[in-house]
């Protein structure tokens, strides 16, 4: 349930005029697919229709409703099933495929292999051949790579073991290790209750080579868990998972204005100058609005010397003189 928004002095909550409750909900994380990120990247373009199928097979699409385009319109285009009829996500819902011909007698799109069969009532968009999927493709990807690192967090690598203090890094934490932690409890999932690791340090290795992470003594048998940076994968695959640290719109608006980019400089025409125009323009704003936020580094303390002093009017605390 999301909460009531209080007001400024905190006396009691802001009401529309009927009187009922302000609330308040932040946009919620959600999980991003190849898929998804073509099918949008698509639609920005100005590139696809939707539409219900009629029937269809794995490797056939039937609308005799809205396909009414001539013979070979769709040809080397791209299909997205967009949601199954049965409403419970099943195949071939989440899947893309080219098309290779298109017969407008029949309303017939055929299509690469699916991994379940399009029935009727399932819903799907198509797009002409302008855009390629797999230039699509790639520029998503560039626009991904062009993030820099992003964070991540693993909690599975590392064990503590009986008299160690060294342990080899997995290879992507091996560029920026921001933060290490330790399990407070052992046996419990679900209560982790983790610990900051105090002045751990990295020890660097040679090129090809993991680092050992150096860290206090512990009892064996508990996870250590690493945040750090690491650059994106690329996602080549439609089930490929975008990371939700990174706000859609960050792959979304420079993918599409590299489309558009490609296009001018395909055709050589100027007739999308104002489109490459906008997206400039949002990709720069969307830097500011939505960016990709980053964990904070631990600190680590080093004594360099002096005495150590307790004061008599705060005995329960030492200073470094």
């Amino acid at each position: 349930m999301p909460t009531p928004i209080l007001l400024p002095d905190e006396s009691g909550y802001l009401t529309w005029p009927d009187g009922s409750v302000v609330l308040w909900a932040e946009e919620p994380y959600m999980t991003y697919t190849l898929f998804d990120l073509t099918y949008r990247v698509a639609r920005e373009l100005g590139l696809t229709q939707e539409g219900v199928a009629t029937s269809g097979s794995t490797t056939t699409l039937i609308d005799t409703v809205m396909r009414t385009e001539p013979d070979d319109y769709w040809n080397n285009g791209t299909v997205w099933v967009l949601r199954d009829a049965g409403g419970a996500g099943a195949a071939p819902e989440g899947e893309y495929a080219t098309v290779s011909d298109f017969v407008s007698t029949t309303k017939t799109l055929t299509i690469s292999a699916l991994t379940a069969a399009i029935a009727g009532a399932d819903r799907y968009a198509c797009m002409t051949k302008h855009v390629p999927l797999h230039v699509i493709i790639q520029k998503i990807n560039q626009a991904i790579m062009d993030l820099g690192p992003v964070p991540y967090a693993d909690i599975t690598s590392i064990t503590t073991a009986a008299d160690q203090t060294e342990y080899a890094l997995p290879v992507a934490a091996k560029r920026d290790l921001y933060q290490v932690w330790i399990q407070a409890i052992d046996d419990d999932a679900n209560d982790n209750q983790w610990r900051h690791v105090p002045n751990w340090r990295v020890q660097e290795a040679d090129p090809g080579a993991a680092p050992r992470l150096i860290i206090p003594q512990y009892d064996a048998g508990y996870y250590l868990k690493l945040v750090y940076l690491a650059d994106h994968p690329e996602l080549q695959v439609a089930t490929a998972v975008l990371s939700e640290y990174v706000p859609l719109e960050r792959v979304i608006y420079p993918a599409v204005l590299a489309c558009f980019e490609w296009r001018k400089q395909r055709t050589g025409w100027n007739a999308w100058d104002d489109q490459i125009d906008m997206y400039r323009q949002r990709v720069e704003a969307v830097k500011v609005s939505k960016p990709i936020h980053r964990p904070s580094r631990d600190f680590h303390y080093h004594y360099t010397g002096g005495n150590l002093v307790s004061r008599v009017d705060e005995p329960d605390k030492v200073y470094l003189e």
